[in-house]
């Protein structure tokens, strides 16, 4: 008589077979705990630098500009010379006599400009000069350069209105009526200037 094997579940099979999923699970565990603690370090790091933070010569205060900048309160920012292609804003430019400056956020307070800026005669040079120096103010009352203030809407309308600002602050400054986006500045938009360059909210 052929004796019946017993059908069930071999232990030679199902032993391995628990200790491999008790080990993945082990696995699973540590590879996200570790994730956890790296995303919780990561974060605390501080913002990688950007190439264009620490690009161009910083100018001194024998730079025409910067002695300009210093002459307007800003003795703590910086002025720094890139060439046309190291630009770190996305200006469209022509040729080699295009000398517009930008300003790419407040960290660091810091306002790019082509070295022929300081070329300029006085009269050219200042309101150029004005008129970006009025975006790092924009940018220290809001992130926004405050184009989504009330205020600054009312005053200068929902479109380019930091652009519209920076060119009515720079008359402030200047007495110049010659800007790159307006000619002209209402008692309202002088107003609102005025309060930025103060340091407040228009």
């Amino acid at each position: 008589m052929t004796e019946r094997r017993r059908r069930g579940l071999d232990p030679f099979v199902v032993g391995p077979i628990i200790v491999g999923l008790i080990v993945a699970t082990v696995i699973v565990w540590v590879v996200s705990t570790r994730n956890a603690e790296v995303a919780e370090i990561e974060s605390s790091l501080p913002a990688p630098i950007e190439a264009w933070q620490t690009s161009g010569v910083v100018a001194g205060d024998d730079n025409p500009v910067k002695a300009y900048i210093n002459e307007l309160g800003g003795t703590e920012i910086e002025v720094r010379l890139v060439g046309l292609s190291d630009r770190p804003c996305r200006i469209t430019e022509t040729n080699e006599e295009t000398v517009t400056g930008c300003v790419v956020d407040n960290t660091p307070r810091a306002i790019y400009f082509t070295p022929s800026v300081a070329q300029l005669p006085p009269e050219r040079m200042r309101p150029l000069v004005a008129h970006e120096l009025a975006h790092i103010y924009q940018l220290d009352l809001a992130d926004d350069y405050l184009v989504s203030n009330a205020a600054v809407i009312a005053a200068y309308g929902s479109g380019q209105a930091n652009e519209l600002m920076a060119d009515c602050m720079a008359f402030i400054q200047t007495g110049s009526t010659t800007g790159a986006y307006t000619d002209t500045c209402t008692p309202e938009q002088i107003e609102v200037g005025n309060k930025v360059w103060a340091g407040q909210l228009p």
